[in-house]
């Protein structure tokens, strides 16, 4: 609750938050949609210029986000493109280009509450809703 509290009152205008979650980023039907209000919020930022443009996004969010859910390239495309984006890279860092790159976006997808855990969180998401 202290995360949001803090958050929620640093800015006095909606207009000056976007609130994100994880599940509707990452959602195959909802995230293309996020990464757009993403981009829409920080398009209204001093100083961030279009940050990519709209018809890019969804492109851009299923190679951030969904990845690992595509089909491998193969060695010869990999290495392929590993040249091209590795261009004037020496030493270790053209030594990492060769290393596949995996997604950290896994783990257990069941989080066991106790019933005083659930009242616990029930009580706060009642007085943040009822404060904010």
């Amino acid at each position: 609750g202290k995360f949001i509290d803090y958050w929620m009152g640093r800015f006095d205008s909606t207009d000056d938050r976007l609130l994100v979650t994880y599940e509707a980023l990452t959602d195959g039907i909802t995230g293309p949609d996020e990464a757009a209000r993403i981009a829409n919020f920080l398009s209204k930022s001093e100083g961030v210029d279009d940050p990519i443009a709209s018809e890019a996004i969804p492109c851009v969010w299923r190679k951030v986000v969904k990845y690992k859910d595509e089909v491998p390239a193969s060695s010869e495309q990999q290495n392929e493109s590993r040249r091209r984006l590795g261009a004037g890279i020496l030493g270790q860092e053209a030594e990492n280009l060769k290393t596949p790159i995996r997604t950290q976006r896994s783990g257990p997808t069941e989080r066991p509450y106790t019933p005083d855990m659930l009242k616990s969180m029930d009580e706060m998401l009642s007085r943040l809703i009822s404060d904010w």
